[in-house]
């Protein structure tokens, strides 16, 4: 009966807090927040520089610049994946709103918590 409990679930606890479900709840809200952001940049890019490593410049800079498009087009790719990056890593700063104030003790799980989390984990599969 447990077996079936736990594969239906979308969220286990791994501590007796009720808040972590809506911790889980405000994170994956923050994470689809963060991929619309990332989504939008990426395509910011690549409408606006598209065009330039197509040749749209040349009728303005002359055919000199033909050699500068692989290298404009590089760039843009690079600063697109490094905003992405970028943005995404900002969810390590999330914080939850209804977490309580634990001592340094209690912030690292202890030996038995990862062991029943990893048990779990092993029947699930």
């Amino acid at each position: 009966m447990v077996d079936w409990a736990i594969k239906s679930l979308t969220i286990i606890l791994i501590k007796d807090d009720i808040r972590d479900v809506v911790t889980a709840l405000d994170l994956g809200k923050k994470t689809v927040a963060k991929i619309k952001q990332n989504l939008f940049w990426a395509f910011a890019y690549n409408t606006g520089l598209i065009p330039i490593a197509g040749g749209v410049l040349v009728p303005f800079l002359g055919v000199g610049i033909f050699g500068w498009l692989p290298m404009l087009a590089g760039v843009a790719m690079a600063m697109s994946s490094v905003t992405v990056v970028g943005n995404s890593l900002l969810l390590g700063r999330y914080r939850p709103k209804f977490a309580a104030k634990k001592s340094k003790e209690e912030e690292i799980y202890t030996p038995e918590d990862l062991k029943e989390a990893y048990s779990l984990q092993q029947t699930s599969r």
